[in-house]
Formats: structure tokens, sequence, C-alpha cells
């Protein structure tokens, strides 16, 4: 009877109680996204996969942070299945993306407060005009090697981290930081530096999305058309909605 029953529930629920768990590679310092706190991954990316993967799928989940560039070298060795950013044609050589969109991004200019160039970027018109402007940011920032290319002309300072991009930035020795507006707003928060660096009300481009990218070679890489379609759903039903409120 017993075997019965846990055959039933197999059937049912589409769990597969032996599967490994699909593990997902993270930004450790990517609030309210994704970062570690007291030894666990949490943010809202953390919640939309467990809500749509986990819960509503009964795919078993294991998230791990790390710094970027390692995170997205896990996932291009096979070491984890899938991340969630920005599907740029490097990481689709080797990852499978959603066509739908998990998370919409809008980026913004970050400068120290009195910085006298402030009126001059705030007329700022198009990307290309910010080329001559001393900019800091990350290592491993997809958005970063994508649009803003050396070979283009342009020239930014990498940092391990996103903490130390505003700690630079406050120190004067960068001009300006292009970050996404909620994750700099956090930051800025937790570094008691949300009064001495502001934010310009303009987005440099127009917003675009971080999509669920599974390697190729995973064996969850076809759950992308029911990810979407359960997705979608938790849209309708008002829960991504609630997922953002617990970070506000």
């Amino acid at each position: 009877m017993k075997t019965l029953l846990i055959a039933l529930i197999i059937l049912v629920t589409g769990f597969n109680a032996s599967a490994q768990p699909m593990k997902l590679a993270y930004f450790e310092s990517f609030p309210p996204y994704s970062w570690v706190e007291e030894n666990k991954m949490t943010g809202i990316l953390i919640d939309i996969v467990d809500e749509v993967i986990r819960d509503r799928l009964n795919i078993p989940v294991q998230h791990a942070g790390f710094p970027w560039a390692r995170a997205q070298n896990l996932v291009k060795s096979g070491d984890s299945d899938a991340f969630i950013t920005l599907p740029t044609p490097s990481r689709r050589e080797y990852t499978v993306c959603s066509e739908l969109g998990v998370i919409s991004i809008e980026m913004k200019i970050f400068v120290k407060k009195g910085n006298p160039l402030i009126p001059e970027l705030m007329q700022i018109q198009h990307l290309e005009d910010l080329k001559k402007y001393d900019i800091v940011d990350y290592l491993g920032n997809g958005w970063i090697e994508h649009n803003l290319k050396e070979e283009d002309g342009w020239a930014i300072s990498l940092l391990v981290s996103s903490e130390q991009t505003y700690e630079v930035l406050n120190k004067g020795r960068a001009a300006i930081r292009m970050d996404v507006n909620h994750v700099g707003r956090h930051i800025l928060k937790k570094l008691n530096l949300n009064k001495s660096i502001i934010e310009l009300p303009k987005p440099v481009v127009d917003p675009y999305f971080l999509n669920l990218c599974i390697r190729k070679s995973s064996e969850y890489v076809n759950i992308i058309p029911q990810f979407e379609n359960e997705f979608r759903n938790t849209q309708k039903d008002g829960m991504i909605e609630k997922i953002y409120d617990k970070y506000r």
C-alpha cells in the first residue's frame, strides 16, 4: 500500500525522488536580487526560482552564490545547471535561455553628491556620450562586457565587488558608476552612502531583461517552456508582486 501511495504521488506531482537537484549559480552580491545572508542565498531571484521551479514544477533546486565571474564559469564548466542573467551571445554559446524575461532592469548613473560633472551628465542623450568619463564597475558584469567593449573605445576600471565600486566612487577615484537602480539603492543603503552618492533620474539605455539560462548539457535544459508557462501564472495570480513587496 505504501509503495502504491508513493507511486501515485510521483505520478500526480511529477516529482522524481532520485533526481539530482537543479543547481543554480548566482552573483553573491547582487541585492535585492541575490545575495548571501546568514550563510545562505536570499533575494528576489531565489524566491522566484523556489516558487516556479521548486514548488510549481516540483523540481528540487540548490542555490549557491559566488563572485559573478566564477558563477558564470561554474555553469559553463558543468558544475552548475543555470543562472538568471542577461542572455548575451557569449552566454548563449553554452546555455539555452528563456525568451520570457524574469526581471526587468533599468540602468542608471550614480555619482558622488556635489560632483561638478552632474549638470553635464544630466544632459546625456546617448550611451556613447559617456565614453569620456572615468567609469568603475565589477568583474563579470555581462552588461558592461557586452555594451562597453574596450575595442570600441571604452575604458572601465573593474573591481572585485559591487560594494567596492561605490566606495571608490565615494572617494572620488572615479566619476560615475552605471548600475541597476534597485541594486544601487540597496548597496548605498547598506554602506550608509545613500546621502553622499546620488542616482541621476534618466536611464542610460532602454530597460532590458534577465532571463533563465540553462546549460545546454544540463538534464534540465528542456524545462524552459514549462518554466515560462508557470512564471506567467505567478504573474497572473499576483505571486511575483508579493515577492517584490517582500524586498521593498
